[in-house]
């Protein structure tokens, strides 16, 4: 009919949440490395340099260089959050 309005009205929200703390790499090239003890603590891996370097490095002046895996996942906080 002439002179008539209609209006239509919507609303969609779209939202999710992703944590993307998992690589799923190791940077360590041997299968057979130890990541964490028996008591679940990470343990250093030894990667481009030399674990008696690595002891010894700075003279204990500098933080601790050894690399940790297992504290590399625990400490990753790599969260993604979309809204539409």
């Amino acid at each position: 009919m002439p002179g008539k309005v209609e209006l239509t009205t919507g609303f969609a929200f779209t939202a999710s949440t992703a944590y993307l703390n998992n690589t799923g790499t190791i940077p360590v090239n041997y299968p057979y490395a130890q990541v964490a003890d028996a008591q679940g603590n990470a343990l250093p891996v030894a990667y481009n340099l030399r674990t008696p370097y690595l002891d010894t490095v700075g003279g204990g002046q500098l933080l601790d260089w050894h690399l940790r895996p297992l504290d590399e996942l625990r400490n990753a906080d790599n969260k993604l959050t979309l809204s539409d």
